[in-house]
């Protein structure tokens, strides 16, 4: 053992699954519930003999290159790192990379598996089955061989979880012994004595009480036969016999005082336990077991009643949105399926969501009754690999089947027809969803009209030239779309063609040669386009936003954009609107509408997900990867972030849409849609009296700052944002920039809580009736009970 202080004696690494979770906790109450027998403490000698802290990560965090500071820092300040083994845990990157880490910190002496399910082979990670080493080979060449190593292990396996935690009261053993540093035999060999103590005791107490029963018996004989003198050695006797008594009664119920304390602490922290675990449901947006679990931290969990504890008030009262002023838009609730998302399409009135998963599964759910609406998989897959589909007007869908085009009615829930259509690989109809057009391999387009189903046009593509782009302007009565033929080294050359839809007749041409079309809007006769020429495979790409007339086909101004990635154009929705909105990469630009001339340029922090555009100014709201929301005045010339009014928890989205049911968010790699709303709490009220601004907020300058929390012993000073006081100057309130906040009692002289990543709090306001402290910001108000909680 390492002669060092470790603030953990061990890191728990698992699957945040239910088993996995289960065992996890439970674990955890065994290891620092254990006392170490005082025969086997002895031999210590000043060592360790009692499991003070276990670390266990809260929340599963996203797949990311690095792990996260605070995990990293647990590692480094634990002594053993644990692994709950499972099926499921091989599949964890995040579980791995804990490994790793830990591995290169402390070596695999300090690393032990504890087996919950499954077969070693299956369910331990490659880490602690195998090890690197570098073997000289018979040439004299160093290399490295993967060698087979049989990693520590307690076996936890069970039917069921009452049969793991049975198996785990006697396998904690073999965990224990390898963190105390003693022979598991030697533990083992204390418990069965511990029991047999326990027997003995019993049969001692029985014993005792026939002995009472024989001796009051032979008393009572001895008494008719002897009278007074046997009567008063019998008093004499049985006055003895009551002071053992009671002492026993006493050193009971000294027991019963003990137990009960520790039943207290065991229904506190299982309290704590559910509390967090809300916390993280909360956190991946799923609200109704936040508030499931919250409810039963506060009340009852397995027919035993909890204390209170201000954090389950906090996550339900979260949960509920009770304080909730209709400005946010926060997690309202998730729609599950079974399959990890691929694609996601929402109609145009923003009601329906279209979802094809990775099981190629097609789901359709209403937003506004929070229900699914149909599963169309069967339907769909008759025409295996193509799954294209399409809203039309009247609430109705269309997609390709079998050598046909069938249209699904949303709201009677069935096919309501079918269009035979042989060789169709592609169908799109324009945004009201009054017309559907058909691509087929034989390099035509069909036209029908969505209500009728009747034929229009069919236009004929240009000879023998592919389409393999998804922008297609489909509006205001054309087509247009983008076609390509080869030059002689074998190069895609581009022509964009526009054709009228009643005649079929070509309007007009516009040869791009090697740009290829990624996103196209039309508007009063110009066609807006944004192309990429991709060099080195698709490492490197170049972008052109170009303006063509419809009518002609001739470039009115084209911007070159060099070393940036094509994404998407965007134009006004307001009639007047004079600019028109770019994004290439994780840049965005407003340029002016005739010119190109830039507007507004700026580097964003995520890539888009989406952009929106205003009925009725030039302004435009956008939505991140990261789940972050901005709108950008051209008016102020300056971009707002509306982080405040979006709490995504996710920072890796690959689906975002903005509709008047919600903020539909979907976070990468998940089978979950979360719909964040805004709403108000069911007791929330506009108040009537006039606000008034502190006149002193009692808060120090930047300078005094440093040398008051110096001055307190508070951690990192140089990173602190402001501090203020109570109107007694009892508190302290301390906002570190990192946005945690620290409630120090000058009187005591001592930190009493600290919130972290609180919204961002300036000044004290007071106390209410109940002794309930305020504190308001910009962000919001926090509420603290008179434990400063």
């Amino acid at each position: 053992m390492e002669n060092r202080e470790y603030r953990y004696d061990a890191f728990i690494s698992y699957r945040h699954t239910e088993l996995d979770k289960f065992v996890a906790e439970n674990l955890i109450r065994e290891l620092e519930g254990y006392k170490l027998p005082k025969s086997v403490a002895k031999k210590l000698k000043g060592k360790k003999t009692k499991i003070e802290r276990v670390f266990r990560d809260r929340e599963e965090l996203p797949l990311t290159n690095n792990l996260e500071e605070p995990i990293v820092e647990a590692l480094q300040s634990s002594e053993w790192l644990i692994v709950i083994c499972s099926p499921r845990l091989p599949e964890s990157m995040w579980c791995k990379k804990e490994i790793e880490t830990f591995i290169s910190l402390r070596g695999r002496d300090h690393v032990l598996a504890v087996l919950i399910e499954g077969e070693p082979s299956e369910s331990f990670p490659e880490e602690l089955l195998y090890k690197i080493e570098e073997v000289e080979t018979p040439d004299g060449t160093i290399e490295q061989r993967r060698v087979p190593i049989e990693p520590l292990a307690a076996d936890f396996r069970g039917d069921s979880k009452k049969e793991v935690l049975k198996a785990m009261k006697s396998e904690k053993l073999r965990v224990l012994a390898a963190i105390f540093g003693v022979p598991y035999d030697d533990l083992r060999q204390r418990q069965r004595e511990r029991k047999m103590r326990r027997i003995v005791t019993a049969s001692l107490l029985v014993g005792a009480a026939c002995l009472l029963f024989g001796v009051y018996s032979t008393m009572t004989a001895l008494r008719i036969k002897e009278q007074k003198e046997q009567i008063e050695v019998q008093a004499e006797q049985i006055l003895e016999q009551s002071k053992e008594i009671q002492a026993k009664s006493d050193e009971i119920q000294k027991q019963n005082v003990e137990i009960t304390k520790q039943n207290e602490e065991l229904a506190l922290r299982q309290a704590k336990s559910l509390a967090e675990l809300a916390t993280a449901y909360f956190d991946e947006g799923d609200n109704k077991m936040a508030i499931q679990l919250a409810v039963e931290a506060l009340t009852e969990s397995d027919g035993i009643m909890l204390p209170y504890t201000p954090e389950a008030q906090y996550i339900l009262t979260d949960s509920l949105r009770a304080y909730d002023t209709g400005t946010v838009f926060r997690a309202g609730y998730q729609y599950e399926i079974s399959g990890r998302i691929l694609n996601i399409t929402v109609s145009p009135d923003g009601r329906v969501l279209a979802i094809t998963d990775a099981n190629g599964e097609f789901y359709l759910f209403d937003l506004e009754s929070r229900t699914e609406i149909a599963n169309l998989t069967k339907e769909m897959n008759e025409q295996k690999g193509n799954h294209t589909y399409t809203f039309l007007a009247g609430n109705q869908i269309a997609f390709i089947g079998n050598n046909c085009i069938k249209i699904y009615d949303m709201q009677k829930k069935e096919i309501i027809n079918e269009i035979e259509h042989n060789s169709v690989c592609r169908i799109f109809a324009d945004k009201d969803g009054k017309y559907l057009c058909a691509e087929d391999l034989d390099f035509k387009y069909t036209i029908y009209d969505s209500a009728t189903l009747e034929c229009i046009n069919i236009i004929d593509k240009p000879t023998d030239k592919g389409t393999e782009s998804s922008a297609v302007a489909f509006t205001e009565g054309v087509l247009v779309d983008a076609c390509y033929d080869r030059d002689e080294q074998g190069n895609k050359l581009y022509t964009l063609y526009c054709w009228d839809i009643e005649s079929g007749q070509l309007i007009s041409q516009c040869y791009m040669g090697l740009k290829q079309l990624t996103d196209i809007q039309l508007r009063d006769g110009v066609l807006y386009t944004m192309n990429a020429v991709y060099a080195e495979g698709f490492v490197n790409c170049d972008t052109y936003i170009t303006a063509i007339s419809m009518e002609s086909g001739e470039i009115l101004w084209e911007k070159f954009l060099q070393g940036e990635y094509a994404r998407r154009v965007k134009l006004p929705a307001w009639a007047e609107g004079t600019y028109l909105f770019t994004a290439t990469g994780k840049k965005i630009r407003i340029l002016d509408i005739q010119t190109g001339e830039n507007a507004f340029e700026m580097e964003l922090s995520s890539d888009i997900l989406e952009v929106y555009s205003y009925a009725d100014n030039n302004n435009f709201l956008f939505l991140l990867q990261n789940g972050q929301l901005s709108v950008i005045s051209i008016a102020d010339n300056y971009c707002y972030d509306l982080r405040n009014r979006l709490e995504c928890k996710s920072l890796a989205n690959t689906h975002g849409f903005h509709t008047k049911y919600g903020m539909v968010m979907h976070a990468a790699n998940d089978n979950k849609i979360t719909v964040y709303t805004a709403k108000s709490g069911a007791g929330v009220v506009e108040s009537q009296h006039e606000a008034k601004q502190p006149q002193d907020i009692n808060s120090l300058t930047v300078g005094a700052t440093y040398e008051t929390a110096k001055s307190y012993g508070l951690e990192r000073p140089e990173y602190i944002n402001n501090m203020y006081y109570s109107d007694d100057q009892k508190y302290c309130m301390i906002q570190y920039w990192d946005g945690n906040l620290v409630i120090y009692d000058t009187v005591q002289g001592k930190v009493l809580n600290t919130i972290e990543d609180a919204h961002s709090t300036i000044w004290h306001v007071g106390k209410d009736a109940e002794g309930c402290t305020y504190l308001l910001g910009y962000g919001g108000c926090y509420v603290l009970n008179e434990s400063m909680e």
